[in-house]
């Protein structure tokens, strides 16, 4: 079993369900009301970037304490979680989307970020709770998001 500090993983995982349920929220509201929100839109933004760096600290844990290959950036942590075993590739490939997506928000001004940071709380959140079943699956403990 990979070793890991339990009380941190509960914390990450409770960090990730905090800003997947946030973006939730925002993502319930009509395309209409949110485009025209740069309040929701700056919400659903911050908060995928919340979620994403919450994944990758759940991860960056993991392979410290394990000893696996030091990741690159945050696309490639997903990956270095995928070498291990602990996540299937497709899951690598969609979180590495997320990754993709963070970095947009966090360092552009692109003016499509508003119909992205939407998408994404609409349609493309279940990928958190996958994550984090297959992490403990992983761990062989039920930290399931519900």
């Amino acid at each position: 079993m990979p070793l890991h500090d339990r009380e941190r993983m509960v914390k990450g995982d409770y960090e990730l369900r905090k800003s997947v349920g946030r973006l939730r929220e925002v993502g319930a509201f009509s395309r209409d009301a949110f485009m025209k929100d740069p309040d929701k839109i700056a919400a659903a933004k911050y908060h995928l970037i919340l979620a994403v760096e919450s994944a990758t600290d759940l991860c960056h844990h993991l392979i410290a304490r394990n000893m696996y290959r030091i990741p690159n950036d945050y696309e490639d942590t997903f990956r270095v979680m995928g070498e291990a075993g602990a996540l299937p590739p497709e899951l690598v490939a969609e979180l590495g989307e997320m990754a993709q997506l963070r970095n947009r928000f966090v360092y552009s001004r692109s003016e499509t970020d508003g119909e992205a940071a939407y998408e994404t709380a609409r349609k493309r959140l279940n990928m958190f709770k996958t994550f984090l079943d297959a992490l403990s699956n992983f761990l062989g403990k039920d930290h399931s998001l519900s």
